[in-house]
């Protein structure tokens, strides 16, 4: 009976198509929301709308369309990809303008900013300014996810250590991400392993199922992905400790001043890069579709 069982378990590995599907979704969630954007936005989109072009009226002049269809794909490839580079460039340029915590959504800078605030009285701040300051943001996710004592100060300093064993980790670039397996050390693999410790220990805390194991809650109205907070807290400390601001309530009003610039700068632009697109990708002076639409009806007369 035994043997049976373990016969039916090795049968599920996965061979051919269902093989080569489970290693194309995994190397999409290893590429992060930029593969899976790409994937969804050619697939869902671009892929179905162009054929639909290249056949649109083909059963009136038994031809394809080859003009609309790539206006179509021209057009679904640069609309899809400036909304995600966009965005990208404009928070490029405002992180190199001001600093990296600009980067940081409102809350979590004000949120940030109470933190460091306390932080900055402890003896060992300015010898160890990261690490103290990593320890009470961590402190602060663990007491509001319940830890208290020694459970709590345990907790704050191992999730510390294994962030800065991410930051000195080595980095792999998109490609390499999404297509080699790593060996578990880089950076990727490192905050992967991470963010699965963290919501194991946050699943032995919560009594509600509906909770989120991969929040953490920074305050009452502020729940960040365990992610993106690592992300949040290496980025604050950068700008803090490169501009050594002395007065932290005016670097955060000037970071949160400088996030609302930033959004409404990347709104504008975004606006006009759509107004501006269809001038890059219609090279019909008419409608293609529309065009063999009259051309059909001419020759029915």
């Amino acid at each position: 009976m035994i043997r049976s069982i373990n016969n039916t378990t090795t049968s599920f590995k996965g061979v051919g198509v269902s093989d080569a599907l489970v290693k194309v979704f995994d190397a999409i969630a290893r590429g992060g929301k930029a593969a899976d954007f790409m994937v969804q936005d050619v697939t869902a989109c671009g892929l179905p709308r162009t054929v639909s072009s290249l056949n649109r009226n083909r059963e009136k002049t038994g031809k394809l369309n080859y003009i609309a269809a790539t206006e179509t794909a021209l057009r679904e490839s640069l609309t899809g990809t400036s909304m995600f580079l966009v965005p990208m460039a404009v928070q490029a340029v405002a992180r190199k303008l001001t600093g990296t915590a600009n980067d940081i959504p409102v809350k979590s800078i004000k949120d940030l900013s109470d933190i460091i605030s306390k932080s900055t009285q402890n003896a060992n701040f300015e010898n160890n300014a990261r690490k103290v300051f990593y320890e009470d943001v961590f402190t602060r996710v663990g007491e509001n996810m319940g830890l208290k004592d020694k459970e709590l100060s345990n907790f704050a300093k191992e999730i510390t250590e294994d962030v800065c064993k991410i930051e000195n980790a080595p980095k792999r670039n998109f490609l390499k991400r999404m297509f080699a397996k790593g060996n578990g050390t880089c950076q990727d693999e490192l905050l992967g392993t991470l963010i699965d410790k963290f919501s194991k220990i946050k699943k032995t805390q919560v009594s509600n199922l509906s909770d989120d194991l991969l929040s953490a809650q920074l305050s009452e109205n502020n729940s960040v992905a365990f992610g993106k907070l690592i992300t949040y807290v290496k980025k604050y400390a950068d700008d803090f400790t490169k501009k050594a601001p002395k007065n932290i309530e005016q670097f955060k009003n000037l970071r949160i001043g400088s996030r609302f610039i930033t959004n409404v700068a990347l709104t504008l632009l975004s606006g006009v890069v759509l107004v501006i697109l269809p001038k890059i990708y219609s090279i019909s002076k008419t409608n293609p579709e529309a065009e063999i639409d009259n051309v059909a009806e001419v020759k029915q007369q």
